[in-house]
């Protein structure tokens, strides 16, 4: 890595880091600003951007569709309508993008129309869902460990992997990753839900459900990086962009989240706990 990009990095996260904590402090409530909901939207966009250009999605009327798609997803899910109304919008949202290809014809249809589908849901759903978490009577907290505990886990998995890690974890997809990185960072990912437990305790949650989010975070986040991971493999690019210099792009960050966040929620809905 270059003096440079080692410089980006390290700027990237002296900036990025602070800020990101901030914005789960003051979620939707900050002088009646939803901060929280407009950061995950921008984030949202921004990667819906950087899919169409993973997915080489070449239909104008789609990729329009798929910027308004999203935006909604988090517009639902800030104004707490029910879930029956994202099911509504993918259903409105298939049948606009078929008939952008009918009357815009690409030379792809069946692949546009599949992976916008799977871009809406991949980033307006999975993503969009952090904003139901963090809208939780427990939300600053619940949504902090989440983030703390993926950002642990990538990063023992770096860590650890890098340096003592010998077998090869999936190497058509990921070269780097190794099983000993991966068990490292599955098990640095209960690391700040046992903090939470033992210092913090959230009242209702037993020693079995900060178990159960340690799995979550563990399996679930590793497993949304190794999925763009095979998205940019059949691609051949490195990152899905260079937005956030020395960090590749939007989606190479919040991959792991995207995967562990809807998961997380649907099972704080089980547990009765909105």
């Amino acid at each position: 890595m270059s003096y440079l990009s080692s410089k980006s990095r390290v700027l990237v996260n002296v900036l990025g880091i602070p800020s990101i904590l901030a914005i789960i402090y003051f979620g939707d409530e900050f002088n009646f600003i939803p901060i929280f909901s407009l950061f995950v939207t921008t984030v949202s966009l921004l990667a819906i951007y950087e899919w169409h250009n993973l997915a080489k999605i070449k239909n104008i009327g789609i990729k329009s569709l798929d910027f308004i798609s999203v935006s909604l997803c988090v517009l639902i899910f800030y104004m707490q309508y029910s879930l029956e109304f994202v099911l509504l919008l993918i259903i409105v949202h298939v049948l606009l993008s078929i008939i952008f290809e009918i009357f815009k014809s690409y030379s792809s249809p069946i692949s546009d129309i599949s992976l916008s589908f799977l871009g809406v849901v991949w980033i307006g759903v999975f993503i969009g869902s952090l904003v139901l978490i963090r809208s939780l009577d427990a939300g600053f907290t619940l949504t902090l460990m989440m983030v703390l505990s993926i950002w642990i886990c990538d990063t023992f998995a770096f860590v650890f992997g890098g340096s003592y890690g010998v077998k090869k974890m999936a190497p058509a997809i990921s070269p780097n990753k190794t099983w000993f990185g991966s068990c490292a960072g599955f098990l640095g990912a209960f690391i700040v839900p046992f903090i939470i437990y033992f210092y913090f305790p959230l009242n209702d949650f037993s020693i079995l459900d900060y178990v159960i989010f340690g799995l979550i975070f563990g399996i679930l986040g590793q497993l949304g990086d190794l999925s763009i991971s095979l998205l940019k493999r059949e691609a051949d690019i490195k990152d899905t962009s260079n937005i956030l210099k020395g960090h590749g792009g939007i989606l190479d960050r919040f991959d792991s989240l995207a995967f562990a966040s809807p998961l997380f929620y649907i099972i704080l809905y089980i547990r009765n706990l909105i």
